[in-house]
């Protein structure tokens, strides 16, 4: 059940977005390993700004290359990825990692949500899509312990 969402209008949408986001996570022992792979300074400070009030422990690159690195090197909880990156795209760092990394949940974010990547990206493994920037009411959905 990959879904794009620009909005939530629909409460429908938004509980089976909830639910399905329910089945996804697990209960996490200590702070959420959270892994940002986002090359624009604002849009990672202002997602870096709500992680802390989850208490995550937020780990943060700028390109494709060193996102596969760390996705390598380290098992995050979760992953905010965004699409539009400098040396590989998010779609292309997703085609890379979720052959061994299945257990990685993948937020995908960008600022192009009609994009023709999208659907290739949610394709390849990605949970969701959203557009930048997300608020933290969307980021209590992968964050709130269970």
């Amino acid at each position: 059940m990959n879904q794009v969402c620009t909005t939530f209008e629909d409460l429908h949408q938004l509980e089976d977005a909830i639910e399905f986001l329910q089945r996804m996570l697990v209960k996490l022992a200590g702070a959420p390993k959270v892994l940002v792979v986002e090359d624009n300074d604002n849009d990672y400070f202002l997602m870096k700004r709500s992680l802390d009030k989850f208490q995550c422990e937020v780990t943060r690159v700028t390109d494709g290359e060193q996102a596969i690195e760390a996705i390598k090197s380290k098992k995050f909880d979760l992953v905010f990825l965004d699409q539009a990156l400098p040396k590989l795209t998010g779609g292309e760092v997703l085609k890379e990692t979720m052959g061994w990394r299945k257990d990685t949940r993948v937020i995908l974010v960008t600022g192009y949500m009609h994009s023709p990547c999208i659907p290739k990206s949610l394709e390849a493994g990605a949970v969701m899509a959203f557009a930048k920037p997300i608020s933290e009411e969307v980021l209590g959905l992968f964050l709130t312990p269970l």
